[in-house]
């Protein structure tokens, strides 16, 4: 039995000097980030022939809202003439995507060399940020949204022995359902562009779950 952890961590602040008024989730100034990643793995083979390999992993990406600084004057007659890094927002900021993922990796080896593989996984993962698309004056145009994506799938392999002469090949079926989701509820906005938000709000709302099936092999000499 062996066991494996992995982690990283990273922190900065925000590039930028942004005028306001503008309000955070963290309290502190758009932009700064917050990362964070994690993964436990897990090896056991009990004998020479089975060999199970488990990973459990997640992360947490924290971008303090995605601030930008427009291209032109609101005339839209001129470009902006101030500093790229001085910029405003008139919004609550805020951007994050979080993912969870497990995998189970299992194979027996015949006693004639062919190995048997099962692939299982499952993830999960979300992202959501609110943007000010005007950034010059108050009320702040926005886009606010919220997706969703859960993934699970499931491989199985023969393959082939292997340094059994120059024939080699491998077979396998496989499946996955995808399921992605944009909608309101919870306190998540689904997809809104308001302009501004609460007085005109374009919203976009779906679900599309999907499926995959496969059979597939492959010969080489």
């Amino acid at each position: 039995l062996a066991v494996r952890i992995a982690f990283n961590g990273e922190h900065r602040d925000s590039f930028y000097d942004v005028a306001g008024p503008w309000t955070t989730p963290f309290g502190g100034t758009p932009g700064r980030q917050l990362l964070g990643s994690a993964r436990l793995s897990v090896l056991w083979q009990p004998t020479e022939a089975l060999k199970i390999v488990f990973k459990a992993e997640g992360d947490y990406l924290d971008h303090g809202g995605f601030i930008g600084s427009p291209t032109l004057t609101p005339s839209g007659k001129q470009l902006n003439p101030t500093d790229l890094f001085h910029v405003s927002s008139f919004i609550n900021d805020y951007a994050t995507n979080k993912g969870y993922r497990l995998t189970l990796n299992a194979a027996y080896t015949l006693q004639d060399g062919i190995v048997l593989r099962s692939i299982t996984g499952w993830q999960a993962g979300s992202g959501n940020a609110n943007i000010d698309l005007s950034e010059l004056q108050p009320p702040g145009d926005s886009f606010e949204d919220y997706g969703r994506e859960q993934i699970a799938s499931e491989e199985f392999n023969v393959v082939s022995p292997d340094n059994h002469g120059a024939l080699n090949w491998v077979g396998g079926l496989y499946y996955q359902h995808d399921y992605v989701s944009l909608l309101p509820g919870g306190g998540a906005p689904g997809f809104d562009i308001g302009v501004p938000h609460g007085f005109v709000d374009l919203e976009l709302n779906y679900r599309t779950p999907k499926t995959t099936q496969a059979v597939f092999g492959q010969v080489s000499y």
